[in-house]
């Protein structure tokens, strides 16, 4: 599993946001399983990685509470979930969330919200909400979502891309070094809700 991530501050806007129609597709085809339990989900499937839409609401909604539920045994209210998710596909301005579809089904999703930096005039941007379905892991699903953002983040000036994870989660965290980010900070939170 990667991480269970939240947002640090949400009320940043982003730089540009080009229509959903120019924004670029990733397809990729998902590399034959190397194990015995991958072997049993199919690998020959087209994944395709593209900026989520209204109608993938319900999938990303079922990952999300799948997600809290894993990585922190929350049950998240579904209306709540829901009206979070629909808020952020149909305003730009909080962030945007990516999704790889597989035979009709999204089996992963990676949400980006805004930070204004006044040291760089720009944005930064945090992934959140990252998730794959546990037929679709150890397949590059975070890989190829997070390469499509990268190249979205360079295309509108973004300085940079973080994202947090606990500390017990080494698993996201060799994920995340295995794309080339780093650690050079430590995060902190105060929940008020």
């Amino acid at each position: 599993m990667l991480s269970a991530c939240h947002s640090i501050n949400p009320a940043a806007r982003p730089t540009s946001v080009a229509p959903p129609a120019s924004r670029p597709r990733l397809i990729c085809r998902a590399a034959a399983a190397p194990t015995a339990e991958l072997a049993a989900a199919p690998h020959s499937t087209e994944l395709v990685v593209r900026l989520a839409q209204l109608e993938d609401t319900r999938h990303i909604v079922h990952l999300t509470r799948e997600l809290a539920q894993e990585t922190e045994a929350l049950d998240l209210p579904i209306q709540q979930v829901t009206a979070g998710v629909s808020k952020l596909i149909t305003d730009p301005s909080k962030g945007r969330a990516f999704v790889i579809e597989a035979e009709g089904q999204v089996v992963a999703q990676m949400q980006v919200i805004y930070e204004w930096s006044d040291w760089r005039n720009t944005n930064m941007w945090w992934i959140t909400s990252v998730f794959v379905d546990s037929e679709y892991r150890r397949r590059g699903c975070f890989k190829r979502l997070y390469e499509h953002a990268r190249k979205e983040a360079i295309r509108e000036g973004v300085a940079g891309i973080r994202v947090y994870t606990v500390n017990d989660n080494i698993a996201a965290q060799d994920t995340y070094e295995a794309v080339g980010m780093s650690s050079h900070h430590k995060v902190y939170q105060e929940d008020l809700k």
